[in-house]
């Protein structure tokens, strides 16, 4: 049991470098804090758009151009 979790935890730990290193992929730094806040401190949209000062339209069309912009891991069921 305590090793399926430890082997668990080593997993997610991976995944989620793998997803900084996406983020870090797509070289415009507007659109990685966004991704970062959302995907990394998984912060809603409406927080995110409060924080940025941005209207929620413009998150999404900033959030569009990110997922544009970045190369999207394979990602494996944990």
């Amino acid at each position: 049991m305590v090793r399926e979790i430890n082997d668990s935890i080593a997993q997610l730990m991976h995944l989620k470098s793998e997803i900084a290193q996406a983020i870090r992929s797509v070289n415009s730094m507007e659109c990685e804090t966004l991704l970062e806040m959302r995907y990394l401190t998984f912060l809603s949209w409406d927080h995110v758009a409060a924080q940025l000062n941005y209207s929620q339209d413009y998150i999404y069309h900033l959030h569009r151009k990110a997922l544009a912009l970045g190369r999207i891991p394979r990602v494996q069921e944990v």
